[in-house]
């Protein structure tokens, strides 16, 4: 019986170690550091949308502060060396991907092209709406 336990016990610990090993390898893909500030906030969309629209970092800390979230230009300039442009690589990627699916349906299926220029005024309203609150700053 305790040989069977200690087999068991090995298999889940195998099982846990694969599993963070995943999460490891799908975070570092994604550029996401689970000890980086900007990474975990739940801000990170508009401080990256903020250093596109070339704040600086200065203006993003007191943003963030704003916000309730307590973060050094440091961590931010850490961030944008060395998470962001694997994040970027990462979701430009993505969209070009649904973008060839999308041509791809649409060659198919050209009732669809309503659709979706339809949800994509949706994103472009979104946009719009966004870059009016952070430039009210």
């Amino acid at each position: 019986m305790k040989e069977y336990n200690k087999m068991v016990s090995l298999i889940e610990s195998i099982g846990e170690d694969s599993q963070k090993r995943r999460i490891k390898e799908k975070n570092a893909l994604r550029g996401h550091e689970p000890k980086c500030k900007v990474c975990n906030s739940k801000y990170q969309k508009e401080i990256e949308h903020m250093y596109e629209l070339k704040h600086p970092f200065k203006d993003i800390k007191v943003y963030m502060g704003d916000k309730q979230e307590l973060i050094t230009e440091m961590s931010i300039s850490r961030h944008f060396k060395n998470h962001y442009p694997k994040r970027k690589a990462y979701f430009d990627n993505v969209k070009t991907m649904e973008d060839e699916s999308i041509q791809e349906a649409i060659k198919y299926y050209p009732h669809l092209k309503d659709m979706f220029q339809e949800t994509s005024l949706i994103g472009i309203k979104w946009f719009l709406i966004m870059n009016k609150q952070i430039l009210k700053r």
